[in-house]
């Protein structure tokens, strides 16, 4: 289960997570990577003019997903208290690894550090 929350990629898209999800785990194994995705839903389909499909509202949103790839593999910029590379991509927001039959979750995000008081 992820839980709701929030998290920014490097474009500056906001992902909110405002439900909770279940992401299967069957059949994985080793380390597995929650990763947070911006994406644009369209909704509310218009009457179309031109034949091509038209939309009055578009919804943001992240997906969930679980890879076995690291988005912040090799990546600059990543963390707290940097620009980003301005790019809207993939966030891990958590790492699983399994043990035996166990999972181990363990946040991939680091905490904010504080200054001043």
């Amino acid at each position: 289960m992820v839980g709701p929350g929030f998290a920014i990629d490097c474009a500056g898209n906001e992902l909110i997570v405002d439900t909770e999800a279940q992401l299967c785990l069957a059949g994985l194994g080793g380390r597995q990577y929650i990763v947070a995705r911006y994406v644009e839903i369209c909704e509310a389909p218009a009457v179309p003019t031109t034949g091509l499909p038209a939309f009055s509202r578009v919804r943001e949103s992240a997906y969930l997903e679980i890879s076995h790839l690291n988005p912040a593999a090799g990546h600059r910029g990543m963390g707290c208290g940097t620009p980003g590379c301005g790019q809207a991509h993939a966030v891990s927001i958590a790492v699983l690894t399994k043990k035996g039959d166990n999972w181990r979750l363990a946040s991939s995000l680091r905490p904010v550090k504080r200054t001043g008081r």
